[in-house]
C-alpha cells in the first residue's frame, strides 16, 4: 500500500476523481491507511469511487469475476463516473465512497 499512497500523494491534488483504492469502502478507512490523504483536494472536494459494489459475504469481489466477461458493464460504470451527464442509472461494479 505504501507505493499506492506515494502516488496518491503526488497526483492527488491534480485529480477531480479518484477510483480504485483497494477494498476501502469509506473515507474513514482511507484516512486510517494514511492521514495525509485527507488533505488532498480530491478527497475533500472530488468524487471517490471504488469497484466494491458487488462483494460476497466472504469478501470476494465480483468485479474480478463477472466484470472480466462483462466489459460493457465496467465501461458503463466508468462512463457514469467520468461523464455522468451521458448516463443515468445505477452502477454495477463501482460505488461512490463517502
Amino acid at each position: 500500500m505504501a507505493g499506492i499512497t506515494i502516488l496518491a500523494l503526488i497526483w492527488g491534488n491534480e485529480a477531480d476523481i479518484w477510483i480504485n483504492m483497494g477494498n476501502m469502502s469509506s473515507k474513514k478507512e482511507i484516512v486510517a491507511s494514511d492521514e495525509r490523504l485527507a488533505s488532498l483536494k480530491v478527497f475533500q472536494e472530488g468524487r471517490i469511487y471504488n469497484n466494491i459494489n458487488k462483494l460476497s459475504p466472504h469478501g470476494g469481489n465480483d468485479f474480478w469475476e463477472s466484470g472480466t466477461v462483462n466489459p460493457h458493464k465496467v465501461l458503463s460504470d466508468l462512463i457514469a463516473i467520468f461523464h455522468p451527464e451521458l448516463l443515468n442509472g445505477e452502477m454495477t461494479y463501482y460505488k461512490e465512497i463517502r
